[in-house]
């Protein structure tokens, strides 16, 4: 059984805790990673629309008008912990 981390309701991207258990459903090992957080703000200071738009102008690409990801809101974790958008589409 695997477990990712959120803080306030948001997840922390790329962490997760697993739970290994034997063919008798005992609990034998568990490996993972969490992060510490801290205190961070949660509110966004731009939007999903202003987001994409940066994403989309940083790596150059043009986006049919029909695709349109869905951004969600991550703790994004490989400095200091703070707010990102990921878009999936």
């Amino acid at each position: 059984m695997s477990y990712r981390e959120y803080y306030k309701g948001i997840e922390v991207y790329g962490t997760r805790y697993t739970i290994h258990y034997d063919k008798e459903g005992n609990a034998k090992q568990a490996n993972g990673n969490f992060r510490s957080i801290g205190n961070i703000d949660i509110i966004p200071e731009i939007t999903e629309t202003d987001a994409l738009s940066i994403a989309i102008n940083s790596i150059g690409k043009d986006v049919v008008a029909t695709n349109h990801p869905q951004g969600n809101l991550i703790i994004f974790t490989k400095e200091e912990p703070r707010l990102a958008y990921k878009f999936i589409h």
